[in-house]
């Protein structure tokens, strides 16, 4: 049986005959007080609303701004397990603490006094770090080993570094040169399918048929062949070297140290470059020469090609000496000759291919040189023997002279000539020539 007479709810005005309101659960009002610090109406030992305890007595209860910092850090694990109708609301007391007191009451906290934890992120943040390290030294391992493989060989593993594959994509066969008369790994006299062993390389352009005589144009040199045999060799570059190490870019020092100061001729070309030239016998008895055009104390090009109008050297055979200067093909030779040194811009070569004489009628060196400023090319084509004696040849040939000209075109000029060649000194010598022109174009 409940005792509780009929009371009347404060809040919602529910009538009711129980100890609490069967509309909203209010507990009669006998049993309730009011909380002195936020004047709320409470049935229960704490407040609802700022977590105030309830006295012994109604008038003994303290308001919570009496309390001092320790105490109202300490009020929260003082209170017992409360039902849900009691729980206090304890976001509510930082509000009631001042805001300068907050920080120092923390740092306060009496030595053995339990508060509630915060989490402790500092490991979180230590394992964070760790693992970062542990990455980093990965991707540096990594990057240490793919380095190693791409620049350092390793014979135990096969593998060729990437850097070394192209340099030896780059690289040229290395050739051995078996005379003087060489550059590129190329000798004077070989056969012209060597070509292919030494260069890989597309030709630049197409090669050039000049006459008998057919001129390539690779990166590093040109090379000419006649009748199937190599002629000629002019360096482009100073990637190719001659027999003894010299190639473009040395110094005049070295080649004078590999090969002496006694030139077979010296010359100046009228560009600031001086021509240094050395004879030697190359492949089959075949003389030939190696210049080196120095300018400002550095090799600017080197060039390699025949001589069979110079006299034969020591130690080839008086019959075959003979023999080569009573044949007209070796005069055919010289005039050959004659027209690839002014092609290469050798100028001082073809000048001594000609007798005092001839060098007299072209009005001195310098006119000479002068005359053939433009000239890109001259080759003597379709050669025939108008006579032949022992000491004398005429012949007659059909002249193709490219020069430069103006607007960057070529000017490509044909002409009927013809050249005398005399004996001297056992070989052959233009004495004189003479020309008409039948054609001009322009390309």
């Amino acid at each position: 049986m409940n005792d509780v007479k009929e009371w009347t709810c404060p809040k919602c005005g529910q009538a009711n005959t129980s100890r609490f309101c069967t509309g909203c659960g209010t507990k009669h009002p006998s049993d309730t007080w009011k909380c002195p610090n936020c004047g709320a109406e409470n049935a229960g030992k704490f407040c609802t609303k700022c977590g105030q305890k309830r006295g012994d007595e109604l008038g003994q209860t303290q308001p919570m701004q009496s309390l001092d910092a320790s105490a109202a850090v300490r009020a929260p694990q003082q209170l017992p397990a409360q039902t849900p109708y009691e729980q206090p609301q304890m976001q509510q007391l930082s509000t009631k603490v001042p805001p300068a007191m907050q920080g120092r009451i923390a740092q306060q906290e009496p030595l053995g006094m339990v508060t509630a934890q915060q989490p402790d992120t500092s490991k979180g943040a230590k394992g964070k770090q760790i693992a970062l390290i542990v990455v980093i030294i990965a991707l540096l391992g990594a990057l240490g080993f793919f380095g190693y493989r791409e620049f350092f060989a390793d014979s135990g593993t096969g593998y060729q570094p990437v850097a070394k594959q192209q340099a030896a994509t780059d690289s040229k066969p290395v050739r051995e040169m078996k005379t003087d008369l060489s550059l590129g790994g190329l000798d004077l006299g070989d056969d012209a399918s060597a070509i292919a062993e030494v260069e890989t390389d597309a030709e630049k352009k197409d090669p050039k048929q000049e006459g008998a005589m057919l001129r390539h144009y690779y990166d590093d040199m040109q090379i000419v062949e006649e009748n199937g045999k190599i002629t000629a060799l002019v360096s482009e570059t100073d990637k190719v070297s001659t027999k003894r190490g010299i190639h473009q870019g040395s110094t005049l020092d070295e080649v004078q140290k590999a090969y002496g100061t006694d030139t077979f001729s010296q010359s100046d070309d009228g560009d600031g470059r001086t021509l240094y030239e050395y004879k030697f016998t190359g492949q089959d008895d075949r003389i030939g020469l190696v210049r080196f055009a120095v300018k400002d104390g550095k090799v600017d090009y080197i060039s390699v090609r025949t001589y069979e109008g110079a006299a034969q050297p020591a130690g080839v055979k008086a019959g075959a000496q003979a023999s080569t200067a009573n044949d007209s093909e070796s005069a055919k030779g010289t005039l050959r000759n004659f027209y690839s040194a002014i092609s290469s811009k050798n100028l001082a070569a073809a000048w001594n291919l000609m007798t005092l004489e001839q060098q007299s009628r072209m009005g001195g060196y310098d006119s000479f040189r002068n005359g053939y400023s433009t000239t890109l090319s001259s080759a003597a084509t379709n050669i025939t023997v108008a006579s032949s004696s022992a000491d004398k040849v005429i012949l007659n040939y059909t002249l193709i002279a490219r020069d430069r000209a103006e607007g960057g075109h070529i000017k490509v000029q044909n002409f009927n000539s013809s050249a005398t060649l005399v004996k001297q000194d056992g070989g052959w010598k233009i004495s004189y020539t003479e020309s008409s022109k039948v054609g001009e174009r322009l390309q």
